[in-house]
């Protein structure tokens, strides 16, 4: 029986088995990799090799006594055979001396084909997945100075080191590395910081065997070190970071991956009860965990041994009994001998090296030297400094007590699943409340990226607004209004309409501190709306139109909600869901605190909570559902109007409840609500350099800035249907947050206690000063834009030379220094030093001609309902920031008593004002596009955490005082200007008629995938918006009758309009239908609905029909 797996570091040693970690052999008793196995043994190549290697494997029989001869057992063969000719003489004689390599070659075959995978994430490459993430983590402690980690060994078996190569892409500088490493080979992975900017680099060495020399390895491609912080953004989608993970990723249920002594002790656990168990759990937990502090307390002891001016520093576990875990030659650091003159950090190591963290293969046959000792007397040192450490080998009953409190620790959390179970009550819920927002469909520039070149030719899919109202049982007029729109943003003149129509039409009920107007922050919808000149710049001002739109389909949804409000219940309920989005600036990522993001184990929010809706009876009538992606699945080039990832989430949810319904009818409503998702991005594949012709198209942008030859705007990110279109990504990120939602829906949540409360008051953030917690007083500024947010990021990169990261005080681009004075005014000494690191490109906060280009005051306000509280946030929050913002309010609202440890916090936004990003003080100095749009300096974290916490008190039910609150921000839509040209007039062309056919459809049937259009002659959607109506219909011919079966509602459907003549008033329109499975056969027909404006400007409604086709 080979010994088990050994990690080493400065905290402990541990013995690694696979009934308590998987990292080291997590190939084993994986189902997916077993299946792995099967398809690699019955490939073509593999069977093509067993041809070949079978004259070897006959021929062999007579010297491995009975053994299997196979290339499956090449490897058993090959390590026979190497024992046998080390350990018996006459064996060593009779062998044909060819024979020894050639198992070696087929052993080296199977094994390389076993332990990779084509997919840096494949099954195939689980070994190094796995073991990468300890490695990882180590990196990431040693490279943060208040550390006192600083060296790591793991002691494996050669799996983990050919995976790596293949994950690392090793193999492709040093193809000889696909094979299994010699007995004793080892990987030497050293953590350098290079002057004069101190930022950490790695240096990959490795040794096969004991009979050669370290060498130096690159990864990735790189022919030089490779950064830290890229080396862990290539890795970091493919690593796997627990028991739970792996068990997922084999294909194992999370009750099958636990150890036997916890279904052992299942049914006595089961039969517990509720009440007792918590007790005796918190109560244990707490004893277990302070003696097993207490004794590691008193029996660690610190380690450490100088050579060559590097100190290696561990600690280690004493005791007398123990057998030594690691012979003296096995504990080594090499490193490089510092510069005299180097200064010494904190730790009394170089600036120019940090400890290295080291992988290191051995077997139960032969255990092999890391390094060499430079000279005798050094070893003596060696021996010396290792003489008292050693390892604990853990006992059978601990491994079970082990499993025992695991299995406790998952039954408290369900008892208190059960406590809650008996605290709901009865609130008030709305059926239904949906209604169409779509603005101007074409000839406007669309929201979200800024793009003057997008400007909308027609339709996908319409957006709207969805609304949930909640009202006390016990007190109906206390209520709140969820608006969940599918627009880019709210906004303060939007939302003001909003309120002034909302409380004139129901005096008390709906006032400015209890309606929140949240957007999906997708960017497919029509721009122009926003207040502000700033987002108006690419509409040409301001769109009436637009505004007008929302204002009118948000107040009707509430009408809709309003009216149908009833007795029913609420539930609460949180799952997981990968593979969504993944961070758009993990450089900035991983400037905040090592020790605070290694409490989390993504670097994006991968959790939805969802709201549940039901009525008396039980059943569903809606959700609310909170999860952070961005909605930029379409890209910037898509001139489509649609709804994005959460619009179209909304519509298969809705279409998959009441599939009978048209789009917008439906009863049934899924809210599909963004949160903190400034760094987040749905284009999971990652950011790519499109440039055809250059060396490094196809390539991954650079790390740091997010560039393609020191240009950002062929560096793109790449959703998971990028293959086929941004449509197909659009629609598989959608589906994740279906299925994270369904899976929800099928089970039963906690149920909602407390009443319903809300707060909300105004916060000017120019130079607002306050107190940080340690007592510092700091401020906020006056707006300002960063150089790096004209980089845009890699969902839409910017223009010119502007680059992500740019914090320096030098101008990369004379040119923009002289021009941002034309265009805002130069920013004082006080407002450049206010927002330093950050150096202004746009100095809006003192832009106000001709009205006001970005907000100066904010809207802040919370939504309690029962034990959840909803943070309405003016901004995109990223990441880190959100989870900060949380945890304070959190901490704060069980700290005043105004909740209990059940307290659940979430975060929705952007909403009501749009004050753009807000990245925590770490990222911020970074100054890529997320910091750069942090309007307010690198306070505007502080100064949310600050307020939203002191508002906190509000939300209990016994205060009935208002909070004060700075002025309302002044209404800028009286001053707005908008240089949009209007529809002049319609025309149709000589010998035709609005709507009549120019293209007509096929007449040989249609199949399901095939996709049916028409061009007829057009009129200028513009001229009617069609609210709750449609451009178009597909019409299917039932007993005789024309039934319409889909509209622009619809994904599948597609309404283009094209300007054929300015000047004689010419257009077309173009409607495809890309027919769905499942479509039933018969007749059908395209339908164009549409309005034209004469030259007196009189408006009047047409319609044309396609020819019928038959779909078989």
């Amino acid at each position: 029986m080979k010994p088990p797996s050994r990690l080493l570091s400065v905290d402990t040693i541990e013995t690694v088995e696979p009934s308590n970690d998987r990292s080291l052999e997590s190939w084993t008793d994986c189902p997916a990799f077993e299946a792995h196995v099967e398809k690699t043994l019955g490939s073509a190549k593999f069977k093509e090799a067993q041809q070949q290697a079978a004259p070897f494997f006959r021929d062999v029989r007579d010297y491995v006594f009975g053994r299997p001869t196979s290339i499956e057992n090449a490897y058993n063969l090959w390590d026979y055979m190497s024992s046998e000719l080390v350990h018996n003489k006459t064996f060593a004689h009779r062998l044909p001396p060819t024979f020894i390599e050639q198992a070696r070659g087929w052993a080296d075959f199977r094994e390389n084909a076993i332990f990779s995978d084509g997919s840096m994430a494949g099954i195939g490459n689980i070994a190094s997945r796995t073991a990468l993430q300890s490695i990882i983590s180590a990196l990431q402690r040693i490279a943060f100075n208040g550390d006192p980690l600083q060296f790591m060994l793991i002691e494996t078996t050669y799996q983990p080191f050919i995976s790596l190569f293949h994950q690392t892409e090793m193999i492709q500088g040093h193809p000889e590395l696909q094979a299994i490493p010699d007995f004793g080979s080892a990987l030497a992975i050293e953590l350098r910081r290079s002057p004069p900017d101190s930022r950490e680099f790695l240096r990959f060495k490795f040794r096969n065997g004991t009979n050669e020399d370290f060498q130096t390895v690159h990864v990735f491609g790189h022919r030089e070190d490779i950064a830290l912080t890229e080396f862990i953004y290539r890795l970091e989608g493919s690593l796997i970071h627990s028991n739970k993970e792996w068990a997922r990723v084999c294909g194992i249920s999370s009750e099958e991956s636990l150890p036997n002594a916890a279904s052992i002790s299942g049914k006595f656990l089961e039969a517990t009860t509720c009440m007792g168990l918590v007790f005796f759990v918190m109560l244990l937990a707490s004893v277990v965990s302070y003696g097993v502090r207490s004794y590691r307390r008193r029996n660690y002891i610190r380690l450490q041994e100088e050579e060559d001016g590097i100190q290696s520093v561990g600690y280690a576990t004493q005791n007398e009994k123990a057998e030594p875990a690691l012979s003296p030659s096995l504990i080594c650091h090499s490193g490089v001998k510092a510069p005299p003159q180097t200064p010494l950090e904190p730790h009394g190591l170089p600036n120019v090296l940090r400890p290295s963290s080291t992988l290191v293969h051995t077997s139960h046959k032969l255990r092999a030297q890391i390094c060499n000792a430079r000279n005798s007397a050094h070893v003596h040192d060696i021996k010396e400094s290792l003489a008292k450490m050693y390892i604990l080998e853990t006992p059978h009953w601990q491994y079970a007590t082990n499993s025992l409190l695991e299995l406790l620790s998952d039954m408290m959390r369900r008892a208190v699943l059960c406590l809650t179970a008996f605290l709901a009550s009865t609130g008030l819920v709305s059926k239904s409340g949906t209604a169409d927002v779509t603005g101007p469909i074409v000839e406007t520039n669309m929201m979200g990226y800024a793009y003057l070149p997008q400007t909308d030719i027609g339709l996908h899919m319409r957006q709207r607004s969805r609304a949930f109202i909640v009202a006390d049982a016990s007190n109906p007029t206390n209520r709140i209004v969820f608006i969940n729109s599918d627009i880019c943003m709210g906004d303060t003149g939007v939302r003001r309409s909003i309120v002034e129509q909302l409380s004139s039409q129901y005096p008390g009920l709906y006032t400015n501190d209890n309606i929140a107007l949240v957007g999906t922050h997708q960017h497919s919808g029509v721009g122009g709306y926003l207040e502000d000149l700033l987002p108006q710049l690419t509409s040409l001002g301001y769109v009436k139109d637009t505004a007008d739109a929302i204002v009118a389909g948000t107040v009707l949804a509430v009408q809709r909600a309003h009216n149908s409000l009833q007795p029913g219940n609420l539930s609460l309920g949180n799952t997981t869901i990968l593979d969504a989005s993944i961070n758009r600036s993990p450089y900035s990522y991983l400037a905040n605190p090592a020790e605070e993001r290694a409490r989390y184990e993504y670097n994006t929010d991968k959790a939805m909570t969802l709201l549940r809706f039901d009525d008396n009876d039980g059943n569903a009538r809606g959700f609310l559902s909170f999860f952070a992606v961005h909605g930029t699945s379409l890209y910037e080039n898509n001139t489509l109007i649609s709804s994005d990832n959460k619009g179209m989430a909304a519509y298969i949810y809705e279409a998959m409840v009441e599939p009978d319904a048209m789009p917008g009818n439906a009863t049934f409503v899924a809210g599909f609500t963004q949160s903190n998702v400034g760094d987040s991005t749905p284009n999971t594949l990652g950011a790519f350099c499109e440039s055809p012709g250059e060396p490094y198209d196809g390539q991954p942008c650079d790390f740091e800035h997010s560039t393609c030859g020191n240009r950002t705007e062929d560096c793109h990110g790449r959703g998971p249907g990028f293959t086929i279109s941004d449509f197909a990504s659009n629609e598989i990120i959608a589906q994740k947050q279906v299925d994270g939602a369904q899976s929800l829906m099928n089970q039963t949540l906690a149920p909602v206690q407390g009443p319903v409360k809300f707060v909300h008051t105004y916060m000017n953030m120019s130079f607002r000063s306050f107190e940080l917690p340690n007592g510092t007083t700091v401020q906020t500024c006056p707006p300002a834009l960063g150089f790096s947010f004209a980089g845009g990021t890699t969902d839409g990169p910017g223009a010119f030379d502007f680059i992500q990261g740019d914090n320096t005080s030098d101008t990369q681009n004379p040119f923009w220094e002289l021009v941002k004075g034309a265009v805002t005014p130069d920013p004082s000494p006080e407002q450049a030093a206010c927002h330093y690191p950050k150096p202004i490109l746009l100095n809006t906060g003192y832009a106000n001609t001709p009205y006001q280009w970005s907000p100066h005051t904010v809207d802040v306000q919370m939504l309690r309902v029962g034990n959840l509280v909803m943070l309405i946030m003016p901004g995109e929050l990223t990441t880190m920031s959100g989870r900060r913002l949380r945890e304070a309010v959190r901490a704060e609202l069980i700290a005043s008593g105004v909740l209990g440890d059940d307290a659940y916090v979430v975060i929705a936004g952007p909403a009501n004002t749009y004050g753009h990003y807000v990245a925590t003080p770490e990222e911020y100095t970074v100054q890529r596009y997320e910091g750069a749009s942090t309007l307010f300096g690198p306070h505007t974290l502080d100064s949310y955490i600050q307020k939203y916490t002191s508002l906190v008190s509000y939300l209990n039910p016994s205060i009935t005082s208002e909070p004060a609150s700075d002025p309302a921000p002044e209404d800028q839509t009286t001053k707005a200007i908008s240089l949009q040209t209007p529809v002049i007039f319609d025309n149709a062309p000589l010998g035709s008629s609005f709507g009549s056919v120019q293209t007509d459809v096929l007449k040989t049937p249609y199949s399901a995938g095939d996709s049916v259009s028409a061009v007829f002659v057009g009129a200028d959607p513009r001229n009617n918006l069609r609210l709750e109506e449609t451009f178009l219909t597909v019409d299917s011919l039932v007993n005789n009758q024309w039934i319409v079966v889909r509209t622009d509602s619809h994904p599948s459907t597609v309404f283009r309009w094209t300007r054929t003549s300015t000047i004689l008033g010419y257009s077309t329109v173009n409607i495809t239908w890309t027919i769905e499975d499942g479509t039933p056969a018969g007749t059908y027909r395209l339908t164009y609905y549409g309005d034209a404006k004469d030259l007196l400007g009189t408006i009047s409604d047409f319609t044309g029909h396609s020819s019928s086709f038959t779909v078989a």
